[in-house]
């Protein structure tokens, strides 16, 4: 359980694989192919305001460059927080809808080991494949959160 500045407390409750696939089509032939892989994320939270749950989903796409319509490889996992108390996430309500802002610091822990989860889950779904030694870039969760917080 994580105690943020001793207001917000946090439990994982489940990390759970919601997609995953590969697109053998566009797989690279050739081992060097593998260094020009780019990856794009996506990732929303859902509220359950009567339970206290945040789920975060996290897509990830690889890309190459020259099939750079297609992803090689799409992958989302999903972490279901239980926060309390919750309604320090809320922004705004009106009725069911409900705009949340994640704290600075709550947000980096959250995307932090969630790219760092990403990163561990997609190494053993590329086993077997010409993707076996492939991982997420190591800065690749600042960069993330960076991104996240130019978007606000």
């Amino acid at each position: 359980m994580l105690d943020m500045e001793k207001k917000i407390k946090i439990r994982v409750l489940s990390i759970k694989e919601e997609y995953f696939d590969i697109c053998s089509d566009a797989l690279p032939t050739q081992k060097d192919e593998c260094n020009n892989i780019y990856t794009m994320f996506a990732i929303n939270f859902e509220i359950d305001k009567e339970r206290s749950l945040l789920k975060a989903t996290l897509w990830t796409n690889l890309f190459l460059p020259s099939k750079e319509d297609i992803p090689i490889v799409s992958y989302s996992f999903s972490y279901t927080l239980h926060i309390d108390p919750i309604q320090t996430l809320f922004s705004k309500v009106e009725g069911n809808q409900i705009d949340i802002k994640l704290p600075t610091d709550m947000a980096s822990v959250i995307l932090t080991d969630m790219y760092a989860a990403a990163r561990a889950l997609l190494s053993v779904k590329l086993s077997g494949t010409i993707l076996n030694d492939y991982y997420l870039p190591f800065d690749g969760a600042a960069q993330l959160i960076e991104n996240i917080r130019a978007n606000q």
